[in-house]
């Protein structure tokens, strides 16, 4: 009997109610002669396009799940199946038999499920490896190379039928929507007639995520917008969203070309370290504990201040009861210094060395015992202005240390300053009603990390110094409570600065 684990292949099945609804949305735009669907499962779809398509001469279905492939033979004379897995699948045993004058649907619900989570249960059911989003060095070995099992297939599908007559309608998570219009230049197919229908995939699923239908027209050219529609209201346009002018937009309607240009200084992702038990400490009353709740004596001078994503919600902090072990100035940096500079902290890294060696992420191949990473000379800044990349409000905040820099986790991005008012003065202008505006023109709410360094580089800072006179900057400041004076003359300076 097969034992089929749900979660290896992100095993979400559709019911045939709401196929039906999708086929009712799709028939508006396509009348095929050929269906796939490429991960069928208990075949709901095949059965909602058999009954709501009378031109099918041909349904094809690809399903890995034996015990559900045997289930579909029976739906339909036309049902044509492969008992395969879709990664290793041959299209050309499906592409030619297709004929000119066909038109080919491709339709379904893909798993959803991404790659880590398929590595980090130590699970099978996945791609060849092989950077299919090309990304390059340090991305391509980090989390920006996490990618969505769905994401990829619908991907692969749109190259495999590249060259035929054909449609795709999928469901997905609405952040696969937006990566495959955010890169579609990098790929060799083009698509028309882009639309996405948001559902509510709790209700539907019961499942957390933004979800939608993805529809668009395999095309030899190639639209860059995307219509978005709610799948109970499919005629009435919400929003759109994609490339205009070659930069890309969450939202037209927001669009502040004023705003929209090129941060003057370098954003900067905090510190990774992949292990949270070992490398991060609580002070209480006055002795540190790591997060196995053991009694750690270190020395103090490569221990830090720390913050996360969750404590940045005042607009401004300058001590923290979290705190880091720093071990690197630089990235790669050796790191045997530490047995003479501090030998308590050495043999506490030593006691730790099997978890610090079993970090799973491939940066630490070849680094430095007790490595870390997003580390450098900006790291050490006693003034800067920090960001959660995970709320959905962006909210910009001050860090201040007269002693150690506040270091932050990799949740985090900021920028740093030699002077606290210029921190101040940078805070209170990125949190200006013009900003957020434009952050949510620009961001995907619906990302797990909304905010990215992308993202906050985009921010046109010295227009938005030029747009705003002191008194108007004088008036945003006050609803901080912030007890620092800012002269004029300080905001003449720093407007100097940054605009000469």
């Amino acid at each position: 009997m097969l034992i089929f684990n749900k979660l290896e292949y992100g095993d979400y099945q559709t019911p045939l109610n709401f196929c039906e609804k999708v086929v009712n949305i799709i028939q508006k735009e396509v009348n095929p002669s050929i269906i796939l669907e490429p991960t069928f499962g208990i075949g709901n779809f095949i059965k909602a396009t058999n009954q709501k398509f009378d031109r099918v001469k041909k349904i094809y279905g690809i399903e890995i799940n034996k015990e559900y492939f045997e289930k579909v033979q029976d739906i339909t004379s036309k049902f044509i199946g492969y008992n395969e897995n879709i990664f290793e699948f041959n299209h050309k045993n499906i592409i030619n038999n297709i004929d000119k004058n066909d038109e080919l649907l491709i339709i379904g619900n893909p798993p959803w499920i991404t790659n880590s989570q398929l590595m980090m249960k130590e699970l099978a059911n996945l791609p060849k490896k092989n950077n299919f989003k090309k990304l390059k060095g340090f991305e391509s070995i980090t989390g920006a190379s996490n990618f969505d099992i769905c994401e990829y297939i619908i991907l692969d599908l749109l190259n495999q039928y590249s060259d035929i007559n054909a449609s795709i309608a999928m469901l997905c998570k609405t952040s696969v929507v937006t990566n495959i219009i955010k890169e579609i230049n990098k790929y060799k197919f083009k698509i028309s007639n882009i639309k996405m229908y948001l559902f509510d995939a709790k209700k539907v699923f019961g499942v957390n995520c933004e979800a939608c239908l993805f529809f668009a027209k395999i095309d030899n050219i190639c639209e860059k917008t995307v219509d978005v529609y709610n799948i109970e209201n499919p005629n009435d346009l919400i929003y759109k969203f994609g490339w205009k002018q070659n930069k890309f937009y969450s939202n037209f309607e927001m669009i502040d070309s004023n705003v929209d240009g090129k941060f003057p200084i370098e954003w900067r992702q905090g510190i990774k370290h992949d292990c949270s038990k070992i490398m991060e400490l609580r002070l209480i009353n006055n002795k540190y504990f790591n997060g196995l709740k053991e009694e750690v004596e270190v020395e103090s001078n490569l221990v830090y201040p720390l913050l996360k994503s969750s404590d940045l919600k005042k607009n401004y902090i300058d001590k923290s009861d979290k705190f880091v072990i720093v071990t690197q100035n630089k990235v790669k940096q050796d790191t045997t210094y530490i047995a003479e500079d501090s030998p308590k902290l050495w043999n506490y890294l030593n006691k730790n060395k099997e978890k610090l060696d079993s970090r799973k992420s491939s940066i630490y191949n070849n680094a430095p015992a007790f490595s870390i990473f997003g580390i450098g000379d900006y790291s050490f800044y006693k003034y800067k202005v920090a960001i959660s990349g995970f709320y959905k409000k962006p909210n910009f905040v001050v860090l201040s240390s007269n002693e150690k820099s506040i270091m932050l986790d990799d949740t985090c991005y900021f920028i740093g300053f030699e002077k606290e008012k210029d921190a101040i003065i940078t805070m209170t202008l990125l949190n200006s009603q013009k900003v957020q505006d434009f952050l949510y023109s620009i961001a995907f709410l619906d990302k797990k990390r909304p905010y990215t360094k992308e993202v906050l580089m985009r921010i046109d800072l010295p227009k938005i110094i030029e747009d705003t006179n002191f008194c108007t900057f004088q008036s945003m400041l006050n609803q901080y409570n912030i007890e620092k004076t800012i002269t004029e003359d300080d905001y003449r300076e720093y407007k100097n600065i940054f605009i000469n």
